[in-house]
Order: C-alpha cells, then structure tokens, then sequence
C-alpha cells in the first residue's frame, strides 16, 4: 500500500515555534532526516493521555487501581517518550510490545493534554494505515486511541483509591480501541498530507523547552520524603 503523504520528520507548525523562543508547553522533538516520498514513512497524530486527570478504570498493572500522571511527572519523563515504538494488536485491543509499527518523533504537553507524533511503518502495516485513516473502517468499527507502557513509577501513596505517580520513564505506546483505553479521552489518526509536511530544518536533534516557572526552579527528582509504609513503586505499567 502507497502511503498517503511523505512525513519525513512530521512536525506540525505550532510545535516548531514551541521549540523556538515563544512561552509554550513542555515540548520535546527528534528530527529525523528528510527523504522525500518515503514509502515506508507516513505521520501520525495522537493524545496519548490526560495530566492530572484520573484514569477512566484502572490500568494494567496497577493491581486495580486507577491512576492520575501528575504534571511534574509527565514534563521529567517527556524526552523519555522520544524514539520509543508505537505497537498494536491485530484485534485492536491492547498492547503487542513485539509488534512494533511506528515510532514517536514528537511530544508536547497541551492543557492537561500528552500529544505524540510520529511515524507509521506504512509499508510494512498498511492495516494500520488504512485503519487509522479511515480508510478500512467498517460502520461497526469503534474509534482508535492510544495508551503508554511505563516502568519505573513512583507512587506517593500506596493506600490511596487513586494512585498519584510523581515519577516515571516512558517505554512505548500502543494503538487500541479508545474504550480499553484507561483514559477514553485519547485518540489517534493518520495525518493527510497537508498536515504532516516533511520540516527539512534541522535533523537528529533533541529539543525540550521549559513550560514555566515552576519547572525551571524544580529539582529533576527531588521529591519530599514520605513514610516509608505510604510509598511504592507501581512497577511495569500499561495504560
């Protein structure tokens, strides 16, 4: 299957002036380098997950707990996001970490919004291109969304009904059905073309920017220290 649009590095305008002087959102980005009508490059488009916002049902891994990624937590572990691959299953109902069929370019914090974006493998998972495009779905077919896999999670307090998580790593992300999703406000799409125009301006660079203040002036990991019996780390986790 011919792809639809040559996203070479998949950068949309608005992140390009966050990652310049303009006050913006945390954002980071991995440029890639231009080939022009690549067919094995299409761009996608995604929010991956809420900030500050408890999950809709408790993830996999949370022993039945439903979480909420503070903001703190999501602006240290955002460059992590960066070059990590975006996986699905063929039912569309979960994650197949061994399934790979794209990777994350692109990440900014919008509101209390996780935007990706990236690039699909087009030739080697065109069902995932047509899928995703709109192109092979059915009336029945329910809308895509998105989920992250992270290791590494510290939660302030184990007791809690909702597990708050002040840190964590990125490990991937997986396209799914956004009902087994655990926030059903994500999404994810294949770009058109006009939106996912190759940005030829730098490539292999990693850019973050600040989104305030508040994170300028905090410390990378340090986070106040809590009764012992009230902490834990929330392990491997697939939301």
């Amino acid at each position: 299957m011919t792809p639809r649009s040559d996203p070479s590095a998949c950068t949309r305008p608005s992140l390009r002036k966050a990652l310049g002087n303009t006050p913006s959102p945390a954002a980071a980005r991995l440029a890639l380098p231009v080939v022009e009508r690549h067919p094995n490059r299409v761009g996608f488009e995604g929010v991956l997950t809420l900030i500050d916002t408890p999950s809709d049902r408790a993830p996999d891994g949370a022993r039945g707990h439903r979480i909420v990624l503070t903001r703190e937590a999501v602006e240290a572990a955002l460059p992590s996001l960066l070059g990590m691959a975006v996986n699905f299953k063929d039912d569309w109902s979960g994650h197949n970490p061994r399934q790979k069929a794209g990777i994350i370019t692109e990440a900014s914090i919008e509101d209390n919004q996780l935007r990706v974006w990236g690039l699909v493998y087009a030739r080697d998972f065109p069902e995932m291109v047509a899928r995703a495009g709109g192109e092979d779905a059915g009336p029945g077919d329910r809308p895509l969304g998105m989920s992250f896999e992270m290791v590494g999670g510290h939660v302030r307090d184990m007791r809690s009904k909702v597990w708050r998580l002040s840190r964590l790593t990125f490990v991937g992300a997986a396209v799914l059905e956004r009902e087994r999703a655990a926030w059903r406000s994500s999404s994810f799409r294949i770009l058109p073309a006009a939106d996912a125009a190759a940005d030829a301006s730098s490539t292999g660079s990693l850019s973050t920017e600040p989104t305030d203040h508040r994170r300028a002036e905090r410390s990378s990991l340090d986070h106040p220290r809590i009764a012992e019996a009230q902490t834990g780390s929330a392990g491997s986790v697939a939301a």
